[in-house]
Parts: structure tokens; C-alpha cells; sequence
């Protein structure tokens, strides 16, 4: 048998000892930090009242079918005033409400969500014209929600760092309805 060397520094000095345990020390602070992150941002997108968020579809398809009854369309964009303009056209009998919500909903954040009244300026026959301060926006695609109550609602992607939503009509298709 070989005897150790006194010229050999003792294993605390050498390099290899330390190598091998960079790996597990690595993989036990990055444990600490996710169970950190799961203990502080609890999961916003489970729902505990299953039944109420089935009855809510249903209400919500509802009004999907009330805006196409309307024939409801209409624009959303950001004005360089910084403002939000909606203009809307629906039948030409339909009796406008005097404020819109807009929901403008995180993808992933619900306490990002914006809401804005949308005040009316101009009411027609069949046209309408709303206004509002524009919230400060993020870099995300938010799910657009606009709504009378529960008369009808409209719904759309507002894309990342865009100036507006054009195009927005009653999206029947995408629930299996046509």
C-alpha cells in the first residue's frame, strides 16, 4: 500500500471535494427559492366554486348572443390625447347605455386587471362614441371584455404594445355556435 503523502494538502484545499458539492448545494437553494415562490404567489387560476364559474359561462354566452342579436361591431384604440375611444354600431333602434365597462384582463395576474368606465360623448341612431382616461398598460397580450352589465358583452385579444383592437364584433365561432 501506498502511504499518503505529506506534501498533500488536506481535502478541504484540493479541488475536487468542492466540484462534487456545488451540484447538490445548486440544486438545494434553487429548491429553497421555488418552494419560497410557491408559499408567496399562490395560484390565481384555480377556482374553488367550480358550479359558479359554470354558471357564469352560461351567462356569459348569453350575452354573446345578445351583442350578435345587435349586430354590435365596433373599434377601440388609444388616442395620442391619452384617452380611449370605442366606437360602436348596433341597430339602428338600440338604446345606447350611457357607460361601457372595459375589462381589460392579465393573462396570468389577476390583481393586474384593469377596469374603465367608459363614458358615452356621442349617441345616434345605430352609432355611438365612448371616452375614457387609457390605464397605463403592460407589455401583454390582455383578454379585452367590453360589456353593458348583463345586457351583452364583447370580447377580444388586445395584442402586446398595440395602439387598439379594430374589428371587434360578437365571437360566436370560437364557442361552437354558428
Amino acid at each position: 500500500m501506498k502511504s499518503v503523502s505529506a506534501d498533500m494538502p488536506p481535502w478541504y484545499r484540493q479541488f475536487w471535494p468542492w466540484a462534487l458539492m456545488v451540484g447538490p448545494a445548486i440544486v438545494v437553494v434553487a429548491g429553497g427559492y421555488t418552494a419560497w415562490l410557491a408559499v408567496t404567489n399562490p395560484e390565481a387560476l384555480v377556482v374553488d366554486d367550480y358550479y359558479k364559474q359554470g354558471t357564469a359561462i352560461n351567462q356569459a354566452l348569453q350575452r354573446d348572443h345578445a351583442a350578435a342579436e345587435l349586430k354590435l361591431e365596433g373599434d377601440l384604440e388609444l388616442a395620442a390625447d391619452g384617452k380611449i375611444r370605442l366606437s360602436l354600431h348596433a341597430k339602428p333602434d338600440y338604446a345606447w347605455p350611457p357607460i361601457v365597462e372595459l375589462l381589460l384582463a392579465h393573462p396570468t395576474r389577476s390583481e393586474d386587471d384593469l377596469h374603465v368606465e367608459m363614458l358615452a360623448a356621442t349617441l345616434t341612431n345605430g352609432e355611438a362614441l365612448y371616452i375614457a382616461p387609457a390605464p397605463a398598460l403592460k407589455p401583454v397580450a390582455y383578454q379585452l371584455v367590453l360589456q353593458d352589465g348583463d345586457r351583452w358583452r364583447l370580447v377580444a385579444e388586445w395584442p402586446k404594445n398595440a395602439t387598439g383592437v379594430h374589428g371587434l364584433k360578437p365571437n360566436l365561432a370560437a364557442k361552437g355556435d354558428q
